[in-house]
C-alpha cells in the first residue's frame, strides 16, 4: 500500500501546485474581503481548472495524434 500513498501524494502535489495562481490571489484578498474571496474562488477557480483541462485535452490530442502516425515528429505540408 505505500506504493498508493505516494502516487496519491505526487498527484496532489501537482493539484496544489496548479491551484497556486488562484489560491494566493484568495489568500491576499480573504483578510479584508472574505465574501469577495468566496466569489473569486468560485468564479475564477472554475474558469482557470475549465481552462487547465482544455490545456490538457490539446496536448493529449496532439501526443495521440503523433503516435498514430508512427513518426515522433510532426509531418511538414509544403
Amino acid at each position: 500500500m505505500p506504493q498508493s500513498d505516494y502516487i496519491f501524494g505526487s498527484v496532489w502535489a501537482l493539484v496544489i501546485v496548479a491551484d497556486l495562481p488562484i489560491s494566493i490571489v484568495t489568500y491576499i484578498v480573504a483578510w479584508k474581503y472574505p465574501l469577495l474571496a468566496a466569489i473569486w474562488i468560485f468564479v475564477a477557480g472554475t474558469l482557470w481548472w475549465y481552462f487547465l483541462s482544455r490545456v490538457i485535452e490539446s496536448a493529449m490530442r496532439r501526443f495521440q495524434n503523433r503516435r498514430r502516425d508512427g513518426s515522433p515528429f510532426e509531418r511538414l505540408n509544403i
